[in-house]
């Protein structure tokens, strides 16, 4: 198991980690020595143009992460959403109903959803 690379924190690590091993970004900006990147878009891979963006900083991804703990088909859902598809569009995308797309949406927060960008 490993552990958060900032001293203070020591906390295990769960499926996802900032940069070299660090809990969040509060904790990885907080440690010491560490300079910190640019807080650039995270752009998608799949994109041959390399111009589409998945998340606009840092917050919108820990947002796309808590999202993800509540349902691992959010991230996708609301990625796709904020590309403007329709939820019957995105219901084949992801092999699920139009309204289990919806309702997927509605068990987030709003608060949760304009951290992702989607509001």
């Amino acid at each position: 198991m490993m552990l958060c690379k900032n001293p203070r924190c020591m906390q295990p690590l769960k499926n996802h980690h900032w940069g070299d091993g660090y809990c969040s970004a509060r904790c990885m900006a907080s440690a010491r020595g560490y300079q910190a990147a640019t807080d650039g878009p995270l752009m998608d891979p799949n994109d041959p143009t390399g111009k589409r963006e998945i998340a606009a900083n840092t917050e919108q991804i820990e947002a796309m992460l808590a999202a993800a703990e509540v349902d691992n088909r959010l991230p996708r859902i609301i990625y796709l959403r904020k590309r403007g598809k329709s939820y019957r569009e995105i219901g084949k995308l992801c092999g699920i109903s139009k309204q289990t797309c919806y309702r997927l949406l509605a068990s987030v927060t709003p608060k949760l959803l304009r951290k992702c960008g989607l509001r």
